[in-house]
């Protein structure tokens, strides 16, 4: 009895894979700069806004726990409507999260704002 001849991996005939990997790079890359971006860009709120160090702490720990309550939500809508569906509705929704931050500026707390973009930014992260 001969051994089973193994077939070689076929090339992928079309570009999708590549988008597919585009919208993933693009989500990371959203989210990074939610996460990196604002540690980095602290010292100059905490002079601009006068923030002592309970409210920088506060500032920074509310994008933690807005992605850590949406991984629940976000993960049962992956399971539910699939992946790709589930990140190109997070990325564009960070991305207007974060271009409307400027215009709330005086409607909204500052904590809420940090908040509410780094929730569609944990759709991302799935």
């Amino acid at each position: 009895m001969s051994p089973p001849q193994s077939r070689p991996l076929d090339p992928p005939t079309s570009g999708y894979r590549w988008v597919v990997l585009a919208i993933g790079a693009s989500a990371q890359g959203a989210n990074a700069m939610i996460f990196l971006g604002l540690p980095a860009i602290l010292p100059q709120l905490r002079e601009h806004f006068r923030l002592g160090l309970p409210a920088v702490g506060l500032l920074l720990g509310s994008v933690s726990l807005g992605n850590m309550l949406a991984l629940i939500a976000w993960g049962a809508a992956t399971d539910r409507l699939g992946e790709r569906p589930v990140m190109v509705v997070g990325l564009v929704g960070a991305a207007g999260c974060l271009s409307v931050l400027p215009l709330c500026a005086l409607v909204t707390p500052r904590w809420s704002r940090v908040w509410l973009c780094s929730v569609p930014a944990s759709w991302v992260r799935q």
